[in-house]
Parts: structure tokens; C-alpha cells; sequence
């Protein structure tokens, strides 16, 4: 249903494709957290939500990866999850409360953080 969506948006724009878009969101939310394309089907509703201008979608979208991410060691998975809980946050005016729930003050320790993920 994604995919459906995200081609239909293309073809019709946000005003003919909102219902699907949301349909595809509320999709997502119940796909199991051990199904092999989490990931994908996940940053996929995290930019519907983006286009639908729903934040408060996009931040529990958001966050949801990260957490995934982390307790499997995915890197990329990662990097995805936090450019999508940093749009989140920035919208709601709120960036440095993405530093601080991952112990990051710094770009340093960003760094840090991101060498750990990717190492062995």
C-alpha cells in the first residue's frame, strides 16, 4: 500500500492522495517489529507523514526506527531514523532534544556515537 501512495501523490498531488496516504501511515503502524522490511515500510510513512504535514505522526514514526536500529546495531537503518527524528524535531522546534536522548552534545560526540554503531 506505500508504494500505492507515494505513485499516486506523483500523479494526482497531496490533495487527491491524502486519504491513501493516511490509509498507507495507519498500514505501517501495525506492521510487526520483526518483519524483514520494517526499515523501508517505515521511512516510506515517515516521509507520507512529512507530506501530510503531520508531525506528531512523523515523530512516533521516527522514533520507532531508532529504537529498532539501535537494539540491532543497523547502521544505515540509524542514519535514516535520525534525519527523519531530527525533521521532526526541528519542526516542532525541539533539535537539541534529539542530542540529548541520545547522550549527544556535541558534533564530537556525535561522531562518537555514530563510529560505535558502525564499528565490529
Amino acid at each position: 500500500m506505500v508504494p500505492d501512495a507515494g505513485t499516486a501523490l506523483h500523479l494526482e498531488g497531496l490533495a487527491g492522495t491524502g486519504p491513501r496516504l493516511r490509509q498507507a501511515v495507519a498500514a505501517v503502524r501495525r506492521v510487526e517489529p520483526t518483519a524483514p522490511e520494517l526499515f523501508q515500510l517505515l521511512a516510506a510513512a515517515c516521509s507520507h507523514a512529512t507530506l501530510l504535514g503531520d508531525d506528531i505522526t512523523l515523530h512516533e514514526l521516527a522514533w520507532r526506527p531508532h529504537a529498532e536500529a539501535g537494539r540491532r546495531g543497523a547502521a544505515i537503518p540509524m542514519a535514516l531514523a535520525l534525519g527523519h527524528t531530527a525533521l521532526s524535531e526541528l519542526i516542532a522546534g525541539r533539535l537539541r532534544k534529539v542530542f540529548r536522548k541520545l547522550g549527544v552534545h556535541s558534533r564530537r560526540e556525535l561522531t562518537t556515537h555514530r563510529d560505535r554503531l558502525t564499528s565490529g
